[in-house]
């Protein structure tokens, strides 16, 4: 069976509602596209979203993102996927050098189709605290020059949002994530389960903490996006439902090491 490829209007609906839960430091709308800094932290909060039609002739376009993106000593990266506007953007980038970066997926299912816990109390905070933060970067090894960067770009955040903490027998915290609700959406960001506890049913764990805060607050879809080289917690989301709506791809004209 052919996989029906999504809509445009879809895509488009997705990838602002994904920007709009983890917000960059700056953003800025150019003609259609969506121009996002963050001083480095993370490709999706440092890269050029091509989501509408335009005016301007695209390499004029081009070179002003590109100049752009050097006043803030960053290389200027381009956020694909297949409804990327204009539709021949990858052609001209790949004609002025732009080389292929990393892939990743977007995932979503439907809550109504998850068995999810009853829970009475969601353990964490819908706030950020310090706690949280400090967890969730000892956890993911964020290294001491982002950790700024996070801390604003997570107190950006006018969404609601749930900040979950999962503790071991001894208390120990030992996993973390945040869900934010938009509308019908739930996205699942920054989930991380501490080395000496994995494949102990944690992920799972937190994943149904989660998602059952989302459907809770009237949440009736999640979605998450997910590493194409993370196969370990692609399994996880395909055993919780998950299925990849569309995919997403970088192209940069300089070597880049940061996260999707």
């Amino acid at each position: 069976m052919v996989k029906q490829m999504p809509d445009s209007t879809f895509i488009q609906t997705l990838e602002e509602i994904a920007s709009r839960a983890m917000p960059a430091l700056i953003n800025r709308h150019y003609d259609g596209w969506l121009l996002r800094y963050s001083m480095g932290y993370t490709r999706r909060a440092n890269a050029i979203y091509p989501l509408y039609g335009s005016s301007l002739d695209v390499r004029e376009k081009i070179a002003f993102c590109e100049t752009l993106y050097h006043k803030q000593q960053q290389p200027a990266i381009f956020k694909l996927t297949e409804n990327s506007q204009p539709p021949d953007l990858e052609t001209q980038l790949k004609d002025r050098g732009y080389e292929n970066g990393a892939m990743a997926h977007l995932q979503t299912v439907a809550l109504g189709q998850i068995q999810l816990p009853t829970i009475s109390t969601f353990p964490g905070s819908y706030r950020l605290t310090t706690t949280w933060f400090k967890a969730y970067t000892t956890l993911n090894q964020v290294p001491n020059q982002h950790q700024d960067t996070l801390h604003q770009m997570l107190m950006l955040q006018q969404l609601p949002t749930y900040y979950a903490v999962l503790h071991d027998a001894n208390g120990v915290i030992c996993a973390v994530g945040l869900a934010v609700q938009d509308k019908e959406w739930v996205g699942i960001f920054d989930v991380v389960v501490g080395e000496p506890y994995r494949r102990q049913g944690y992920g799972k764990r937190l994943m149904h903490t989660l998602l059952a805060w989302g459907k809770k607050q009237g949440a009736h879809h999640a979605y998450l996006q997910v590493n194409d080289a993370n196969t370990t917690a692609q399994r996880l989301y395909q055993q919780l439902g998950f299925q990849e709506a569309y995919h997403y791809w970088y192209r940069h004209l300089a070597p880049v090491t940061t996260a999707v």
